[in-house]
């Protein structure tokens, strides 16, 4: 007589302790395949994202500047304070596309160590040399 399916050890079902270890659950993140081509799309919802985390950084150090000009506006009456809120965001869309453009090239970390000199230097080397390529301005090289 031949055995039942699954009647015999490791069957279908997993057996004695079966269900644990590895879930089957799909991952939050849909995977994306790094391979596929950027799209224009792709690229505008990056750069809104990159100016909406710069504005969210920027917006403690903007709002004590705002309060420390308003006593001083209104002793003055001076109306500047428009038209310098309106360079500020093309300011922040500049400064966020070079951060962009430099985060591309995958700068390497330095812990600011210096107990090797030459690897200081070799890093030191680097960022200049994605500066270079980047043909970033000198004002903007930090």
């Amino acid at each position: 007589m031949l055995p039942r399916r699954g009647a015999s050890r490791g069957g279908r079902r997993g057996g004695r302790g079966a269900g644990r270890g590895q879930s089957e659950e799909q991952p939050a993140v849909p995977a994306v395949d790094p391979n596929a081509p950027v799209t224009q799309a792709d690229l505008a919802a990056m750069e809104q994202c990159y100016q909406d985390m710069l504005q969210a950084a920027l917006a403690p150090f903007l709002a004590a500047q705002q309060n420390q000009a308003a006593p001083i506006q209104a002793q003055t009456a001076i109306p500047s304070a428009p038209v310098e809120a309106q360079l500020v965001p093309v300011q922040l869309s500049a400064e966020a596309k070079h951060l962009r453009d430099f985060r591309k090239y995958n700068p390497k970390t330095f812990d600011g160590s210096m107990d090797n000199p030459t690897k200081a230097q070799m890093w030191l080397t680097s960022i200049e040399t994605i500066f270079r390529y980047m043909k970033c301005p000198e004002d903007q090289k930090v």
